[in-house]
C-alpha cells in the first residue's frame, strides 16, 4: 500500500503533502469581517503521519493532533484535521472567552474523529464542563482519549456513539463485522452545548443530524448546537432547514477561514456554522 504522504515531506490531511512547517489559522466573518480569532499551528513529522500543535491566540490554550497518513485501505478521512473543525474550534473558544455561550456544565462532540479538535478546545476553553467526544468509530476512540488527556483535557471522556446510524457502513473501513454484532452503549444524554464538524457528507446525513440534535441539545433556549463545515457541502444546509422544521431557531452564518503558511501564501477556506437553538417557549422532555 502506497502511502499519501511521502517519506521526505511532511504531512497534510488525507489528501497531500505540504511543505511549510507553521501556520496561522485566522476565522473572520464573512458578513462584516469581524475576527472570530486565530491559531498557529506548528507541524512536526509524527509515526505514520503529522503531529499539528495549535495554539489559540488570546487564550494560549494549546491541542495536539496526530494526523495519520492515508493509504490504499484508509483515507485518512477520521484522522484528518479539516478546515470546519479548525474553524469549529476556534468560534467555541471566541465564545467561551466572549461569553457569547453561557458556560455549559455538559458539552457533546458528535462524530469527533481522531482528533476531537473542536471538543477538546471547548473541554479547555470550559474546564468546569463534562465534555463526551463521540464517534462511530470504535478505532477511533481510544486515540479520542489519548489526544484529550495529552492536552490536559481531564473533563473530557471518549465514548462510542454514531449519531448516523450506519451501522458498520461508515467511511474508511473503521467498522469491523465484529462491530456490528455488538450492542452500541447507551448514547450520551442532553448537553448545554453539541459540536459538530464535518459531520455531514450525504444526504442521510442531513436526516440523521435533524434527528440527533434534537436528542443531544438540552431543551433549554439557552442551549445551543454549532455544526461546522466546507461551505460547498449542501447536506449541511440540508439539515439546517431540517431543524428549522422540527421547531428550532437556526442561524447560517457564512465564515471565512485564511490560512497563511510559513512559505507566505494564504489559502481561504469557505465554511458555513450552523448555531441551532430550542425557541424561548420549548417544553421539557423526550424528543422522538
Amino acid at each position: 500500500m502506497s502511502e499519501t504522504y511521502t517519506t521526505d515531506r511532511l504531512a497534510h490531511g488525507p489528501s497531500g503533502t505540504l511543505s511549510w512547517t507553521s501556520a496561522t489559522y485566522a476565522l473572520r466573518r464573512v458578513d462584516t469581517g469581524a475576527s472570530l480569532g486565530s491559531c498557529a499551528c506548528a507541524v512536526s513529522r509524527a509515526p505514520g503521519g503529522a503531529r499539528k500543535r495549535l495554539t489559540f491566540e488570546r487564550t494560549g490554550l494549546r491541542v495536539d493532533v496526530l494526523e495519520r497518513a492515508a493509504t490504499a485501505a484508509d483515507s485518512g478521512t477520521g484522522h484528518a484535521l479539516w478546515p470546519g473543525a479548525v474553524g469549529l474550534a476556534l468560534a467555541v473558544v471566541a465564545a467561551a472567552a466572549d461569553g457569547a455561550l453561557a458556560a455549559p456544565a455538559t458539552v457533546v462532540e458528535l462524530g469527533c474523529g481522531a482528533a476531537a479538535l473542536p471538543g477538546i478546545a471547548a473541554a479547555l476553553a470550559w474546564p468546569g464542563a463534562r465534555v463526551a467526544l463521540t464517534d462511530g468509530a470504535p478505532a477511533l476512540v481510544p486515540g479520542v482519549a489519548a489526544a484529550a488527556a495529552a492536552a490536559g483535557a481531564a473533563n473530557a471522556a471518549a465514548s462510542l456513539h454514531d449519531f448516523s446510524g450506519a451501522g458498520g457502513d461508515g467511511f474508511d473501513g473503521l467498522r469491523t463485522t465484529a462491530d456490528r454484532t455488538t450492542p452500541p452503549p447507551p448514547p450520551p444524554p442532553p448537553a448545554d452545548v453539541v459540536l459538530g464538524a464535518e459531520i455531514a457528507y450525504r444526504a442521510a446525513d442531513a436526516a440523521a443530524l435533524a434527528a440527533e440534535v434534537p436528542r443531544r441539545l438540552r431543551r433549554d433556549p439557552r442551549a445551543a448546537a454549532l455544526l461546522c463545515s466546507d461551505a460547498k457541502r449542501a447536506p449541511l444546509r440540508a439539515a439546517g432547514d431540517l431543524l428549522r422544521a422540527r421547531g428550532l431557531f437556526v442561524a447560517d452564518d457564512a465564515l471565512a477561514l485564511d490560512v497563511t503558511t510559513s512559505d507566505g501564501e494564504t489559502t481561504t477556506h469557505a465554511l458555513r456554522l450552523l448555531t441551532a437553538r430550542w425557541p424561548p417557549d420549548a417544553a421539557a422532555g423526550e424528543v422522538e
